[in-house]
C-alpha cells in the first residue's frame, strides 16, 4: 500500500509525519510524466502545444484529426481542445487560448455526433445504420424521433478515425433519399 496525503491528518508523531512527507515526495518524482514539453499524445494521436499542461478533448464539440482546433486553459490546469466553430468559445472568453494543433496521426478512434433531419419514411433509420456498419463506424448512441410535420430528427454517436471518414460518412447519409440536413451535433 502506498501512503495518501490524507494519512497527514490523522498521523500522531511528528516521526510518522515525517516519514509519509519522504514517501509522498518519492511518488511524486516517480508518477512524472515521460514526455516533452511540446507533444501529448491522446489516443494514439499527437497534439503539439507549447504549455507543459495535461490536454483533454473537449466533450463539447469533439474534435478529431483534421479539424481546425484550439486550446483552453482551464481552472484546473489543464489544456481543453476546442474545435475552432465550437459554440463555447465564445463563452469561455475569459479562459487564456493556447495555440494547439494535431501533430503526427495515429491509429485512434474518436467519438462524433451526428445530426440528421428527414422526411419521415419506413426505413429510414435501417438506412442510416446500414451508412454506419459499410464504414466500419461503430454507432455509440443513437436517438431518433418524428416531429409534427412529418420529419424525423435524429442524432447518432459514432466512432471514426479522422474528419476526412466523417466527410465521406456524412456525405453518403446526405445522398439517401428525403435527408434534408445532415450536420454534426
Amino acid at each position: 500500500q502506498q501512503p495518501k496525503s490524507q494519512w497527514l491528518n490523522f498521523v500522531k508523531t511528528s516521526k510518522a509525519a515525517t516519514k509519509i512527507r519522504q514517501a509522498l515526495q518519492i511518488q511524486r518524482t516517480e508518477k512524472k510524466p515521460e514526455k516533452t514539453k511540446k507533444e501529448t499524445a491522446i489516443k494514439s494521436i499527437t497534439i503539439k502545444s507549447n504549455e507543459d499542461k495535461a490536454i483533454k478533448l473537449a466533450k463539447c464539440c469533439k474534435p478529431v484529426p483534421g479539424d481546425e482546433i484550439t486550446g483552453l486553459l482551464t481552472t484546473k490546469r489543464k489544456i481543453s481542445v476546442h474545435r475552432l466553430d465550437c459554440e463555447n468559445l465564445e463563452k469561455m472568453q475569459n479562459q487564456r487560448k493556447v495555440n494547439v494543433e494535431w501533430g503526427v496521426k495515429g491509429k485512434g478512434n474518436f467519438a462524433v455526433s451526428i445530426r440528421i433531419i428527414a422526411a419521415e419514411k419506413p426505413g429510414l433509420l435501417s438506412e442510416t445504420l446500414s451508412v454506419f456498419a459499410k464504414a466500419n463506424a461503430r454507432v455509440l448512441s443513437a436517438n431518433a424521433k418524428t416531429t409534427l410535420n412529418n420529419l424525423t430528427e435524429g442524432t447518432f454517436e459514432i466512432e471514426i478515425k479522422n474528419i476526412k471518414e466523417l466527410e465521406q460518412i456524412m456525405q453518403k447519409i446526405q445522398n439517401i433519399k428525403g435527408v434534408q440536413k445532415t450536420e454534426r451535433a
